[in-house]
Formats: C-alpha cells, sequence, structure tokens
C-alpha cells in the first residue's frame, strides 16, 4: 500500500479545519507534546495554587517553566467523561460519555487530538493507571499503541482498580524512548491520589495526618522521575508539556468524601500548566476562566494545525481578554447511581451558579469555599445564568442504547427489557448525600465480612431509595456472601429491571449463583448471553459450569480465553487453569502458568491470593520438590489461616517425609485457626487417611463435642 507523503496528510487535514489559534501566538509545528493527566487532584492542594500542606518540588519545578491558569475547571467530576471531554474538546452531550460504565467513546464520530496529531505525522501513545480508562472504553482506537495492562482484582470495585503510577510512567518513558526523532503525542495518566489514599513509604509516614496529600506527594515523586527522563533525553526543552487533572475531590468540604454526585469547586476546579518550548511564557499566570476543552485547540494552534470546526473551547494563551466567560460543568452520576436529580453548573470569574431541584448561587470572588448561598439577593445574576444555562441543555442519553439483540437476550432470560423509572421529582443529592456514608459504611462491613450487618443497612436503603443501584447490587452481594441466594437473585432481578443496560454485572453475578447451587444450564445461558460483552467474566464462568461437569477439555478451553480477554489475565481464570492443568498431571506447564502471579504477589505488585500458594504447593509435593512445596503450603497458611486444604495437603507431605511429629501440631493449628465442628471433621478425615486411628477418634469426639 502506497503511504501518503506529510504534506498529503497535512493538505488533507486543513481542509476539514479551521481556527489556527490564538491570533499572534507562535507555533512550533512538530514539537513533542506529552499531557500528563493526574486523576483526582484539586488545585487548592498544589504548593503552585498556593497551598502549604504538602511538598511537590517536581510539579513547582515545571510551574516555574509553564503558564498556570489559576480558575480551570473540568466539563465533569468523574474520570472517564472527563478525559473523554479533554481528549476531543468536547462537552459531555456531545461525546455521548455521561459515566465511568455503560457509554464508550465513538472516535470515529468524535474523534481525539490523538487522532487529529496522527493525521499529521505524529506517533502517538497513551499509557493509563485505573481500569475505567480501559482500551475498551473507545480511547484507544486514537492511539497507535494505548498501555492498559491493569490486573482486574475480583474484590474490588471498578473505581478501585489501578496500578501504581510508576509502573505507568515507566512503560511511558519506554514507548517515548522508541520514537526517536519522529513527532509524537503521548497521554500519561496516574491515578494518585484517587481513593483510598494509601500512599508508599516515605510519604505514608510523612503525611500520616493527611494521606490525601501523601498521594499527591507520590504522584510528584512519578512525574519528578519522567520529566527528568524527558530531560536526559534531550526532549523538555523542546517539548509541549501540559499538566492538569480531571477533577477534585470533595474531601468532605460539602459532605462528599470523594467525587461524582455534587458540583462544588473542590470537584470541578483543577489544575493546569502549559510549558511552551524553550520555557517560554515561562512563569506567567493567566486568571480568566479556562476548561479542560480548551486543551484541544490550544494544541492544534501551538502546532500550526487548525483545530476542527465544531470545536467549543478556546486556545488557553489567548484567554487574558476574555474574563466574562462561564464555563459549564455536569453529573449525571447522582441520577444513574442513586436515582437522584443530575446536576449541571456555570463558573464564571465572580460567580458560581449549581442548578437542580434546590439552585444554588455563591459569589467566589469574595467566598471561594462556596458557604453562603446569594440567589435570594442576585435575582439578576441568577436569571441570566439559569437563562444560560439552558443553551448548554441537552437530552439525557441512558448508557448505550440498547439494541434490538440485547433486548432479545435480557427476555430470554426472562425479564423485562424497560428501565423502571423513578415516580415524582428526584430527590436533590445535597439533601440525600448522608445516604452515601451509609453505602460506604455497608461497603467496609462486607469487605470485613460482616455481611448480616451489611445487608441489613443496605436493605434500608434500597427501601428509601429503591433506584440507587449500587446499594441494591451490594445488598445482592452479601445476600449471596451470607448463602441467601433466593433473596440474592431477586435484588439482582430488581436491578435488572431497574437498569438493564447495565445488566451484563448482575447477569455474571447470578450465573455464579447458579454455579453454586449446582444450577449448571442456568449458570452457562447467563455467561453466554454476556460473553461479547464481557469476555473474560463469561469465558471464565464457562470454564467453571464445564470443570463441574467433568469436561476437562473444554474447561481448560474456556479458561485459557478467560485469560486471553485481557491484558493482565484474572487471578480466578489463571487459578483456575492451574488447577486443570495439575489434575491431569501437567505439573510443569501449571507450575510456569502460575509463576506470573506468584512473582506479582512477592513483589508486591498485587495483594495475595487465596488459593495460588496452595495449588503451588500441591504442584511441587507432586514432583518431589519437598522443600520448596512445604514453603509454598506454609506460605499459604501465613496468608490464608483459614484454608484447611494447605494444613491437610501439608500433613500429607510431612508423613510422605515420616516427620510425623510434626502433623497433630498442625492439624490442631488448622482447628484453631478455624474453630468448629467442621475443622475438626477435616482433622479426623486427615488423621483416618495418614493411618492414625486413634487421632480420628479423638478429632470426631470433638467435633461431636462442638469443641
Amino acid at each position: 500500500m502506497k503511504l501518503l507523503s506529510y504534506p498529503l496528510l497535512l493538505a488533507l487535514a486543513l481542509s476539514a479545519c479551521t481556527r489556527p489559534g490564538a491570533p499572534g501566538e507562535a507555533t512550533f509545528p512538530r514539537a513533542p507534546v506529552i499531557l500528563i493527566s493526574i486523576d483526582t487532584l484539586r488545585s487548592d492542594h498544589l504548593p503552585a495554587y498556593g497551598y502549604r500542606g504538602v511538598e511537590t518540588p517536581a510539579i513547582d519545578r515545571l510551574r516555574r517553566d509553564s503558564v498556570l491558569f489559576e480558575n480551570a475547571y473540568s466539563a465533569c467530576p468523574l474520570t472517564l467523561p472527563s478525559h473523554a471531554s479533554l481528549l476531543t474538546g468536547l462537552p459531555p452531550a456531545a461525546t455521548g460519555v455521561r459515566d465511568n460504565i455503560g457509554y464508550r467513546l465513538d472516535t470515529a464520530k468524535t474523534p481525539t487530538v490523538a487522532d487529529l496529531l496522527r493525521r499529521h505525522g505524529y506517533a502517538t501513545g497513551a499509557a493509563v493507571s485505573a481500569y475505567v480508562l480501559r482500551g475498551r472504553t473507545g480511547l484507544a482506537a486514537s492511539f497507535d499503541d494505548y498501555e492498559d495492562g491493569i490486573e482486574v482484582l475480583a474484590d474490588r470495585t471498578l473505581g478501585l482498580i489501578e496500578r501504581r503510577g510508576e509502573e505507568t510512567a515507566a512503560r511511558a518513558r519506554a514507548w517515548i524512548d522508541r520514537q526517536h526523532d519522529r513527532p509524537f503525542f503521548f497521554f500519561l495518566h496516574l491515578y494518585e491520589p484517587h481513593s483510598p489514599y494509601t500512599p508508599p513509604e516515605p510519604w505514608k509516614s510523612r503525611y500520616a495526618a493527611n494521606p490525601y496529600d501523601g498521594e499527591i506527594a507520590t504522584a510528584d515523586d512519578v512525574v519528578g522521575r519522567f520529566l527528568d527522563h524527558l530531560r536526559a533525553g534531550g526532549l523538555y526543552d523542546r517539548a509541549i508539556v501540559v499538566l492538569l487533572s480531571d477533577h477534585g475531590e470533595g474531601l468532605g468540604d460539602h459532605g462528599e468524601k470523594e467525587h461524582g454526585v455534587l458540583l462544588y469547586r473542590e470537584a470541578i476546579r483543577v489544575p493546569l500548566l502549559l510549558k511552551l518550548p524553550g520555557s517560554r511564557r515561562a512563569g506567567e499566570r493567566i486568571a480568566a476562566p479556562a476548561e479542560l476543552l480548551d486543551v484541544v485547540p490550544t494544541l492544534c494552534g501551538l502546532l500550526g494545525i487548525a483545530a476542527p470546526k465544531a470545536l467549543p473551547g478556546r486556545p488557553l494563551l489567548g484567554l487574558d481578554g476574555e474574563p466574562g466567560r462561564r464555563i459549564y460543568s455536569e453529573t449525571f452520576y447522582p441520577r444513574l447511581h442513586f436515582g437522584w436529580s443530575e446536576l449541571q453548573s456555570l463558573v464564571d470569574a465572580r460567580y458560581a451558579y449549581i442548578d437542580g431541584p434546590d439552585p444554588e448561587l455563591y459569589d467566589v470572588a469574595s467566598d471561594p469555599g462556596e458557604r453562603r448561598n446569594v440567589i435570594a439577593e442576585e435575582r439578576r445574576v441568577f436569571r441570566g445564568m439559569k437563562d444560560e444555562l439552558l443553551t448548554h441543555a441537552a437530552a439525557f442519553s441512558a448508557p448505550r442504547e440498547i439494541e434490538q439483540e440485547e433486548v432479545a437476550k435480557i427476555r430470554a432470560l426472562g425479564y423485562a427489557a424497560v428501565p423502571v423509572q423513578a415516580a415524582g421529582p428526584l430527590p436533590d443529592p445535597k439533601r440525600a448525600l448522608p445516604a452515601l456514608a451509609q453505602v460506604s459504611a455497608a461497603y467496609d462491613l462486607g469487605a470485613r465480612g460482616e455481611h448480616a450487618k451489611a445487608a441489613a443497612l443496605l436493605a434500608d436503603l434500597v427501601r428509601r431509595f429503591p433506584a440507587m443501584l449500587d446499594a441494591r447490587f451490594q445488598l445482592a452481594s452479601n445476600l449471596a456472601a451470607l448463602g441467601r441466594y433466593d433473596e440474592a437473585l431477586a435484588q439482582y432481578d430488581r436491578a435488572i429491571a431497574i437498569a438493564p443496560v447495565a445488566a451484563d454485572g448482575m447477569l455474571i453475578e447470578e450465573g455464579r449463583i447458579f454455579l453454586r447451587l449446582g444450577r449448571l444450564d442456568d449458570a452457562e445461558r447467563r455467561a453466554r448471553a454476556v460473553a461479547a460483552t464481557l469476555p473474560a467474566e463469561a469465558h471464565e464462568l464457562l470454564a467453571r459450569v464445564a470443570w463441574a461437569r467433568g469436561q476437562v477439555a473444554p474447561a481448560a478451553a474456556e479458561a485459557r480465553q478467560a485469560m486471553a480477554a485481557e491484558a493482565v489475565p484474572r487471578a480466578e481464570a489463571v487459578l483456575l487453569l492451574g488447577e486443570i492443568e495439575v489434575h491431569q498431571n501437567q505439573l510443569a506447564p501449571a507450575l510456569a502458568l502460575l509463576e506470573p502471579l506468584s512473582r506479582r504477589v512477592e513483589s508486591g505488585e498485587r495483594p495475595p491470593v487465596a488459593g495460588l500458594d496452595f495449588l503451588r504447593g500441591d504442584a511441587l509435593a507432586r514432583l518431589s520438590r519437598s522443600a520448596e512445596a512445604e514453603q509454598a503450603f506454609r506460605a499459604e497458611i501465613r496468608r490464608f489461616p483459614r484454608d484447611a486444604r494447605a494444613y491437610s495437603h501439608l500433613a500429607f507431605l510431612y508423613a510422605s517425609l515420616r516427620r510425623f511429629a510434626e502433623i497433630d501440631p498442625l492439624l490442631q493449628a488448622m482447628v484453631a485457626a478455624n474453630p468448629g465442628k467442621a475443622s475438626c471433621l477435616e482433622a479426623a478425615a486427615a488423621a483416618e487417611q495418614l493411618g492414625d486411628a486413634q487421632g480420628a477418634r479423638e478429632w470426631r469426639r470433638r467435633a461431636a463435642a462442638g469443641s
């Protein structure tokens, strides 16, 4: 295929674009472009913006070389919608992305800045640190390389699936080093300081009183190492570098701990630094309102590329003369997740207006913390901003239009495919906000294994807020953990009726319950229904169904498909395939399969995995690698002391080594870690298999006595 020349590509792009940028601004054709997004970073928690609670030497150094925008705002306080708007230069209504789940960016209709630059000969790469920005959201289509190899942990919610920023930055450095003299655009995303706030040392100790700031210091260290690498390679001085955040964090300022529900400035005001080649205009500050939608037209202008006509943003370096500009933001998260009202806002140099069931107006020039609602005194301002907000109004689009085959899929499984609409006016999020504390408390209870308490709390929540999808999903999960499967299935059914477009995850959970109940046909039907949209989860469930049926080869094939569906295979699929291979006496392949997962655990890259060391120990013992097997079984017992299998298999290993004196203390430890009749019977069975009839009788006696 004949490649188009760079001049021809440039001509083609220019024929479809207009408006090259701020008049009189210098251009830097073919300059490298690096966009750094530090997720959930409040501008008022940076020394560059006057904060004194944290040290950020790397960002401070970059700030000295950059233009700082004092009042920059995000279009939405959620990661995926905000980044979709940042990269396209379009508001959420135009990108069609209104939440972190259920939406996909169609770059064929709304191209990103990476698409624009790729048409002009740029190599385009990205590395992200959060699962919510995985390539399957549509973002990867714009980039030559989109690195999103983040392992999905089954016990974490979507927003908590991340990897350390330094790991992501290492991938970014490696990609940039391969570009040599070709112009490139790179998007680097860091997830610190998103919750949970768990900074590593030394920042954990240094910022023990404020771990959010500790996470900021962690991100600053990552940025510093990354920028130093650019300096060492001679790239920094000639590059355009943009550092910003997608949104802020509530930190309890208006009752919201995190973000997504409210639109106060702590959630939507973000840092924004722009470093030009040669550090031109270094140290300048621009106070006029700016927005993340301005980044795309700014980059186009600086590179001498005309921006698409439809972009509403403006070149950042031309904002000095626009102090009266107003910035629009929105959040539909309350409506989608809790059945509460959405919120929309307008912010200018003096006022911030938040539109909802109970509208608010703040004079942020004199009240930057937005504490006193002045809507009664400033009726004219209120009416003007209310009217202007109507020009931003766009029909709300539910997550993913339900296509006919999806309707058929839902109905074939016995569900209605029509969303349940909330009756009457929706609650104002700030009034209903205390319920979020209950959701958070219930999540913590469930994570600690206190499922009955969590279920009681969540049942009260869904009674008061029937459309609170997150609470209903948690309720079903806790009921399933309690073995109350019929009640759990009823809650999943209700959630599917409320939001059929979010049904896929519910169907997987139902399939897992049916698997436990032995209803294998029902489990299989649900897995096949979502195989196209959730391939990793679906194929893992299909593998377990086949395994339960004794179909070894199909189970192994499905497990391999589950592993292949994600850049970093899920631990659950790896363990299942490992179990199948051990069962088939494929011991060396099983150990090779488990080794990468074991390395990630040992390095601290991911949390320990229940069953991993047990399975390794079993394979090693069968290979007569006794010392390694003992070490693996001991690791499983240390990490998961309630796993009775590790104790009993270690007892068998001791017997094979004629270390009989160590067996009874081991079984005693197993029962101590798992008090009750079941563990006594397990000890009795182990003793009996080892030929210790007297010991088996004693364990059965203790089981009968309830000890």
